[in-house]
């Protein structure tokens, strides 16, 4: 049986979600909202970005590259990574990079101007960034059909 693209994804947040929080020695320590970028909004894009966080001595994000995701969503998280603050979580053992799962939504409809956006951060590494929908103006016009002889 071949997975379908939701499933697959859902199964790797499930993965990592499980997995890398066991494995990851670091844990947010200050975290930065973030809204839903302009362009991906207007082209009506939604998914999932993972990216990989390297993190130096001092807590602070040294490099952040995204490992999987729409290259328009892919940036947005990636420059959000990087304003990240983490710190050890004390436990023993190797220190291992973290991976935080971005997951995009678009849900509702607004007014032009007046869209809200949010940002849910569900420790310790997923984080849900979600926009309403500008609504869609539809001008009709009448079309008139001519008959050739």
């Amino acid at each position: 049986m071949r997975l379908g693209r939701f499933h697959r994804w859902w199964l790797i947040i499930i993965l990592l979600n499980v997995c890398v929080p066991a494995l990851a020695e670091w844990e947010p320590a200050e975290i930065v909202g973030l809204p839903y970028p302009p362009l991906a909004r207007m082209a009506r894009i939604e998914g999932i970005a993972i990216v990989r966080v390297s993190v130096g001595p001092d807590g602070s994000v040294r490099q952040a590259e995204a490992v999987s995701g729409h290259p328009l969503l892919e940036k947005a998280a990636e420059e959000n990574a990087r304003k990240w603050k983490f710190k050890l979580s004390g436990r023993s053992g190797r220190i291992r990079d973290p991976y935080l799962v971005y997951r995009f939504v678009l849900d509702g409809q607004c007014a032009a101007g007046d869209c809200r956006t949010s940002c849910v951060v569900e420790l310790p590494s997923l984080i849900v960034v979600a926009a309403e929908l500008p609504e869609v103006q539809v001008q009709r016009t009448e079309v008139t059909e001519r008959r050739v002889q």
